[in-house]
């Protein structure tokens, strides 16, 4: 008895899913859904010298960040992930070794809040600046 009550269980439940039927709650129906956009955010690039560099600090909540003044004079502050740093050589390298007045060039995207993660780093110089 205890059997069958658990196989007419399992197809109560499972039979509107697997039967194609519609699924969407009453009230929900005849409400449009919103579209799923399946695109990856826009990316831009821009070239400047460093400003500033944040190295993370995770104990104190700090994330690695890096400010740039592109040629128009226009200050950017972007979000470092760790894999996004290339030398002047394409060789990886970690944050700690750009520097202040450093020529990079900055692949990124802006979150929908505003906020820009780079993408990409690419050091335009071999390191000759002034360091921070």
């Amino acid at each position: 008895m205890k059997k069958i009550l658990a196989v007419l269980f399992a197809l109560m439940v499972f039979s509107p899913a697997c039967s194609g039927q519609d699924v969407v709650p009453a009230a929900r129906k005849g409400k449009a859904h919103p579209p799923v956009s399946h695109k990856a955010a826009a990316s831009a690039e821009i070239k400047g010298k460093i400003e500033t560099i944040t190295l993370a600090d995770p104990s104190r909540g700090v994330r690695p960040e890096l400010s740039v003044m592109d040629e128009a004079g226009k200050r950017y502050t972007f979000l470092v992930r760790p894999t996004t740093i290339y030398g002047s050589d394409w060789k990886v390298i970690t944050l700690d070794k750009l520097l202040r007045d450093q020529q990079v060039r900055v692949r990124y995207t802006a979150s929908k809040e505003g906020f820009f993660t780079a993408l990409s780093i690419k050091s335009a110089t071999d390191g000759k600046d002034k360091p921070l």
